[in-house]
């Protein structure tokens, strides 16, 4: 039986294709020592790497957001108001919950926490955390711990103790706060090295941020008390 030479052609591009795959599949298997070595020694480098890392910890909680009762006053004083035929007093549109954020991501919110012992050096000064002691460690080069002084840089002549902007700047990078639009719960979380410091320090942040937002409702609350009497005093239309 004769081949044809097209078929002949075909015949010997399919043994060089084999030829091929056998001198590569030989070339990697001689090289099985270096590709070895080479996956180990990635495999090292990124173990190593991850345990050079430092450890944060997380602590969070979840807030049950509702209308204030001086909110829900005001409302009923705003009704009131417009019922009389005053129309100069309204409700606030914002809701609770966004009011409760914003206070809570503020400037000056920060520059009222940091007043607080231990919390401006534990923002921007931590180094190191011990599990054992359940210690909070700081840098030397930023922060005395003993003398409770903030150490100068010699290359600057800025005040050594950080301001409230930038306190406010960490700040931010170790807060996560969101609201859930549809049940209107407000998830708030704090990262830090020191999980002890992470979970004192968001019970303090609630803990302000509820004082504040009631601090501003009866301020609210009053005004709008004020203004009612004000109006009545006017108006002889009593009823």
């Amino acid at each position: 039986m004769k081949v044809s030479e097209e078929e002949n052609k075909d015949i010997h591009h399919v043994f060089e294709d084999e030829i091929d795959i056998l001198e590569l599949f030989n070339a990697i298997w001689k090289g099985k020592i270096t590709v070895v070595l080479l996956t180990l020694v990635v495999a090292l480098a990124s173990i190593f790497y991850s345990l050079s890392l430092t450890n944060y910890f997380s602590s969070e909680s979840i807030l049950v957001s509702r209308d204030s009762e001086n909110s829900t006053s005001l409302s009923q004083l705003s009704g009131l108001a417009s019922m009389a035929g005053f129309g100069g007093l309204t409700s606030s549109g914002s809701s609770s919950a966004e009011k409760v954020i914003e206070i809570i991501r503020s400037r000056e919110f920060v520059k009222h926490l940091i007043k607080f012992d231990n919390i401006l050096p534990s923002v921007m000064a931590a180094k190191s955390y011990d599990a054992n002691s359940k210690e909070l460690y700081f840098d030397p080069e930023i922060y005395n711990i003993e003398t409770s002084e903030w150490v100068p840089d010699p290359n600057s002549n800025l005040d050594a103790k950080p301001t409230y902007l930038q306190a406010h700047r960490e700040y931010l990078d170790m807060l996560y706060i969101s609201r859930d639009k549809t049940t209107g719960f407000i998830t708030i979380k704090i990262e830090h090295i020191s999980p002890v410091f992470a979970r004192e320090f968001l019970t303090l942040i609630i803990k302000e941020a509820n004082d504040l937002n009631r601090k501003i409702d009866i301020e609210n609350s009053n005004k709008a008390l004020s203004y009612l009497k004000a109006e009545l005093n006017q108006t002889s239309l009593l009823e």
